[in-house]
């Protein structure tokens, strides 16, 4: 009976071990399992892989010229502005946090900031902007204009693809109670909100059997899609919670709200001050339309999803109140995550052809 020594690793199999979980990380199965907005083979901005990679990056996006306003608030995903936008705030706010190096990525010329950076003058930025002194940016601000630009690029070109697709009547369920989105199918579903979009109460979206337009008590098709389209002459005012069902399995990113409308008031988030607020899902105002997240009161309005904004002729003001959360789980890193990964790879690397010299 002869005994056979355990083949011992080569270079090239921890190598490709290494590179398999970075892979892992990079690319978590669930983001790229469930359908989202960001993945559209039907716009040319995005690449033959229909993969919207830049604007995927941002949790707030303004048009070139919009006007930002923060007035207190956390914001864990990054903010890009277009050539000419402005960022004003004047409260306590925190682009990030000591785990979420989230930055601000601007289009106009300056020279980027340190990371973190706090303050109008630590946060260097272009003309026009202003930081109060209660502003931290924990990922520094950063001149990126072919980001940003491909991202609102994205942006619009994935809003006019939704609004050209053929549409169904908005069902009740939608603005009140559970709402069973698979209720007619799995899949892609396009509403359009000819009344606008003004819940009377709390939302849970979910998934159930054919048939039953309140059941959510099963996970969702990998595959579900929904769009809701609200038509320029209507607004969207949500006072009250959008959440997900348990189970469903929903992303944040499989719901979208498309707001054509052009007015100041195009869309509003808030409590009313009446009670904390949660409201799941992306927004998207493309028209020119400016929006108001939060009431200003002491209630909490919290987005678990994105906001973008601009478009058309007029340059709105976008107002984030105090009293704000704003989070999403980030699906592609920044340039400097890729950089920071590489350099751990090459570490990682490094350090075991250092034990095997030292073996050897």
């Amino acid at each position: 009976m002869s005994l056979t020594r355990p083949r011992k690793r080569t270079n090239q199999q921890h190598v490709g071990a290494l590179l398999f979980l970075l892979f892992l990380f990079v690319c978590p199965q669930r983001i790229l399992a469930n359908a989202s907005v960001f993945v559209n083979t039907g716009v040319p901005s995005c690449g033959v892989s229909g993969y919207c990679t830049a604007a995927s990056m941002f949790g707030v996006l303004a048009g070139p010229s919009d006007t930002l306003q923060f007035k207190g608030g956390t914001f864990l995903n990054d903010i890009g502005l277009g050539t000419g936008a402005t960022i004003t705030t004047t409260g306590t706010d925190n682009i990030g946090d000591a785990s979420h190096g989230d930055v601000i990525d601007f289009s106009s010329t300056f020279t980027p900031s340190v990371t973190p950076c706090a303050g109008n003058t630590n946060c260097t930025h272009p003309t026009g902007t202003t930081f109060s002194s209660g502003t931290k940016v924990w990922g520094g601000t950063k001149l990126n204009p072919t980001l940003v630009s491909n991202a609102y690029t994205q942006f619009l070109d994935v809003s006019a693809y939704w609004n050209s697709q053929v549409t169904s009547a908005l069902p009740s369920q939608s603005l009140s109670g559970n709402w069973n989105i698979q209720n007619t199918g799995t899949g892609t579903h396009v509403y359009n909100a000819s009344a606008g979009f003004n819940p009377s109460a709390d939302v849970t979206i979910g998934c159930g059997a054919a048939g039953n337009a309140t059941a959510v008590n099963l996970a969702c098709n990998k595959s579900d899609l929904i769009v809701i389209i609200v038509p320029n002459t209507q607004v969207a005012s949500i006072l009250h919670n959008i959440n997900f069902a348990a189970g469903s399995g929903l992303t944040d990113d499989q719901v979208l709200f498309l707001v054509n409308s052009t007015a100041s008031n195009a869309l509003a988030i808030n409590a009313s001050g009446n009670a904390n607020i949660t409201v799941h899902g992306d927004f998207f105002v493309d028209n020119g339309g400016g929006y108001t997240i939060g009431s200003g009161a002491s209630s909490l309005s919290t987005i678990d999803g994105r906001v973008f904004a601009g478009g058309g002729t007029g340059f709105p003001t976008l107002v984030w109140n105090h009293s704000i959360a704003l989070s999403d789980e980030e699906t592609v890193p920044e340039p400097a995550t890729w950089a920071l990964m590489a350099g751990g790879l090459a570490a990682g690397i490094w350090l075991h052809r250092r034990r095997r010299t030292a073996r050897a």
